[in-house]
């Protein structure tokens, strides 16, 4: 195997996933003057719960079925084999999730008492059962475009469901003024609509087929993810009901406007990558050079997220100045130690790959328990003292802890050798940049970030002076750069 060849292939689909996501994000950003101007603090925060609440149900309802579907369809060359796989985990879900949605939604008056200690929500957790339903049962169809490595269909559907919910939150917020209600009935409109698209596009390819063998061997593959994905929870969320417990509604508005500039990376550049590289991994697992495959991927993969994590840190306060409400302004502080916690879920995603590859997805049960566990004693002593603040420390804290473990835990059975030289220079010139960006205040929202774009800008150049690239790297920079620009004094 040719890690060039592969590294191309890989940026090719990462560049159309990334397109998508970054115009979806763009999209999604014109919702946030919306949501902040027609939404209180206290509403914010009640529509965080309400996902989160959610989040942790439809784990439990998917089974992990979903992980299981791109595993075991690269186990297979046999097309009907890989067909019904697809079919059977679809039916799975599709059972399995419509049985569960009835009885939740028959207890929605229960999770309300539970949650906001009252009734007046019940409306609301009725609806969210039903947009997460739909979210589970789309999981399927758009892991076997993944599969596929249609990445230009996939960020399509990913990018048309977006602009419906862009249009239906403005209409169902701003005109008819429905509030937390509008922004819940427009993804379940939404992804209702795409998800009638892609479900006929599967079944048009696969068919109606059940496996008993293949629904046993899913379960078994994708049950550990059950624990695991709880355990991301915790690691990413449960500081939000710490806060409504320990201070106030109003700080998990805040905080949750905060935690989503500071998880952007996730949809700009983590979830393209990963949408990419799983199904290339299981692809290549067993070929000659999958490890330094591996290890080229997660050198490029940090710079990504290291040079997209600094440009928002920098200039986080001055946008959120501009498009929130004062009453959110003070979010912008805890958006940097977010970011960071987020590069090291980048990380973990890479390093886990031998533990997939083996199929020792226990082991991620258990790496993310202990983490989890961190985060939750870090949680319970450091948000009474120091609000959300606290929160954000926790986060970072137990996500590193998280990395570490990964390392060691897949390198066993796996072992790559990352060029840590390189990674050590991205980090360390990343942080006297920021730390120089720290230093600049103008007076002029504009005119600062005009000056912090800049700075920022130049971290790829600075890069080169540090000596970061290699041969083959620097020959194909220079390449890209006579190609588009003609010839570059000095550089022939």
């Amino acid at each position: 195997m040719s890690v060039y060849v592969e590294m191309k292939s890989l940026g090719k689909h990462f560049m159309v996933y990334g397109v998508g996501r970054i115009l979806g994000k763009l999209a999604a950003f014109f919702l946030i003057p919306i949501y902040t101007s027609y939404l209180t603090t206290e509403a914010y925060g009640t529509l965080e719960l309400l996902e989160l609440t959610t989040y942790v149900v439809g784990m439990f309802v998917a089974a992990g079925i979903g992980q299981a579907v791109m595993r075991f369809y690269y186990e297979t060359n046999i097309s009907f084999q890989r067909r019904q796989i697809v079919s059977t985990s679809l039916i799975s879900v599709w059972i399995i999730s419509i049985c569960a949605t009835v009885i939740l939604i028959l207890n929605a008056s229960h999770f309300s008492m539970m949650i906001f200690q009252g009734v007046e929500n019940t409306t609301l957790f009725k609806l969210i059962f039903i947009s997460m339903m739909i979210s589970i049962v789309n999981e399927i169809p758009l892991s076997f475009v993944r599969a596929q490595q249609k990445s230009f269909l996939f960020t399509m559907l990913s990018l048309l469901q977006l602009i419906i919910a862009l249009g239906l939150n403005i209409f169902f917020l701003v005109i008819l003024g429905w509030g937390v209600q509008g922004i819940i009935l427009s993804g379940i409109l939404s992804q209702g609509g795409i998800g009638c698209f892609v479900l006929i596009y599967t079944l048009k390819y696969c068919g109606i087929h059940f496996s008993w063998d293949w629904f046993k061997k899913m379960l078994l593959y994708g049950l550990p993810f059950i624990p695991a994905g709880l355990g991301y929870f915790v690691l990413n969320f449960t500081d939000r009901f710490f806060l409504q417990r320990f201070v106030s509604l109003s700080d998990v508005g805040i905080y949750s406007l905060g935690y989503k500039f500071g998880m952007i990376l996730s949809p700009m550049i983590t979830e393209p990558f990963l949408s990419i590289f799983q199904p290339k991994m299981f692809e290549l697992a067993d070929g000659e050079g999958a490890q330094a495959f591996v290890s080229s991927v997660m050198t490029y993969l940090v710079f990504l997220e290291v040079f997209a994590g600094l440009g928002i840190a920098v200039l986080i306060q001055d946008v959120i100045h501009i498009m929130s409400d004062r009453a959110f302004w003070s979010a912008g502080g805890v958006v940097p130690l977010i970011l960071l916690s987020y590069v090291f879920v980048a990380g973990n995603a890479v390093l886990q790959v031998g533990i997939l590859i083996r199929k020792k997805t226990k082991w991620i049960g258990y790496m993310v328990a202990g983490a989890a566990a961190m985060n939750v004693i870090l949680n319970y002593f450091l948000i009474p003292w120091y609000g959300y603040w606290g929160a954000a420390y926790a986060t970072v804290i137990s996500t590193f802890f998280l990395l570490i473990i990964c390392y060691f835990l897949s390198n066993r059975i796996f072992p790559v050798s990352y060029e840590w030289k390189r990674l050590i220079k991205i980090i360390l010139l990343a942080t006297a940049i920021y730390w120089t960006a720290g230093q600049i205040h103008l007076g002029c929202s504009y005119l600062s970030m005009g000056v912090k774009i800049v700075l920022v800008m130049m971290f790829p150049f600075l890069l080169y002076l540090c000596r970061f690239y290699n041969h083959a790297e620097t020959n194909k920079l220079r390449e890209v750069l006579l190609r588009f620009h003609g010839r570059i004094p000095g550089w022939r």
